[in-house]
């Protein structure tokens, strides 16, 4: 283990992927902004500037971010302010993080209530995960071969403070 930086950052939510030329690419959403922000840095170590985002618009006051990554494609999942503070959006790169595409709407995930939380992953065949939690439901969409499906059967959980998730023969949370 390397220590890559020493420094202090504000307490937003924050997330984080490796894509297969081995940059890091980070999301940052400034919740007191409502700005998602990027950084890519190509070849991260102790010297590199971890200082440097790249805003991409506007972003929720409430919800988190999620990163995934395989090969060169990186996608990033997030939400809008009111009125789509319920509804998932994502931002597709295809370079290892360098460019993003347009905003795409992956709908609501329960109808008006603001999203807290998302985590999301890729399987090793390129398929993806993405998992989207309220303050008490949790629900999943799935990309396969290309295509998004619908959004799964919602959970009710008490109150949900964060999601992580990886795939290792199965989806883990």
């Amino acid at each position: 283990l390397e220590r890559l930086y020493t420094g202090s950052e504000a307490d937003w939510p924050h997330a984080l992927t490796v894509p297969g030329d081995g940059s890091l690419v980070r999301a940052w959403s400034n919740l007191l902004e409502g700005i998602v922000r990027v950084m890519r840095v190509p070849n991260p170590g102790p010297g590199s500037n971890f200082a440097t985002w790249t805003p991409l618009g506007a972003a929720s006051p409430y919800a988190g971010v999620a990163l995934t990554s395989l090969g060169a494609e990186v996608l990033l999942f997030y939400s809008l302010p009111s009125p789509d503070y319920d509804k998932v959006y994502y931002r597709q790169s295809l370079d290892y993080g360098q460019t993003w595409g347009s905003p795409v709407s992956l709908g609501w995930v329960y109808p008006g209530m603001a999203l807290r939380w998302m985590a999301a992953g890729h399987t090793p065949q390129g398929d993806v995960a993405l998992f989207a939690a309220t303050q008490t439901f949790i629900q999943f969409r799935r990309r396969v071969g290309g295509s998004w499906g619908p959004w799964g059967p919602f959970t009710t959980m008490n109150d949900v403070t964060g999601l992580a998730t990886f795939f290792q023969g199965d989806w883990n949370m």
